[in-house]
């Protein structure tokens, strides 16, 4: 089995993901936020087409060769930020599926992101919260810090070179 992480920019590119794909988001989106839900695929696709014309978003999928298609079973959405004060990140929506935790995928996830951010879109900072007090988000939390982040009451930040 291989797991490839592909880069989504822009509205046009929601083409890209199948019906069944969009099933495997909404399902990791229901285990980021259980109480998220959305009332149809229709509702989910025209979401999933806003957050692709203003952001980044970095799908990994599972496949049984690198050039198949493959089952999603992680996703992370860097939203660009331009403000006074210089170009900056936002990452959400950083969730690994439930049966593939524990195997790097979340670091492998958050380290594309960052060399992204760094090499081709070249912000200066990166931003994310994770809130202190939920205890499914500790192995999370965790590699954030690992990773260089530093937190102040669940703000993670990271300045990029």
């Amino acid at each position: 089995m291989t797991v490839s992480l592909t880069w989504f920019h822009g509205e046009r590119t929601v083409s890209a993901f199948t019906d069944a794909h969009l099933n495997e988001l909404m399902g990791l989106i229901a285990q980021l936020s259980p109480n998220r839900r959305f009332a149809n695929l229709r509702a989910f696709r025209s979401q999933f087409e806003r957050v692709l014309g203003q952001s980044y978003v970095l799908v990994a999928r599972l496949s049984k060769r690198l050039e198949e298609p493959g089952t999603i079973i992680g996703l992370a959405i860097l939203v660009p930020a331009y403000k006074l004060t210089g170009f900056e990140g936002h990452v959400e929506d950083m969730v690994v599926h439930q049966d593939f935790r524990g195997q790097r995928l979340g670091r492998n996830l958050m380290e594309e992101l960052l060399r992204y951010a760094n090499e081709h879109l070249r912000m200066q900072t990166l931003h994310l919260t994770s809130k202190p007090d939920n205890p499914k988000r500790a192995a999370a939390r965790a590699l954030y810090a690992k990773l260089g982040f530093t937190e102040r009451g669940g703000l993670f930040t990271m300045p990029l070179a």
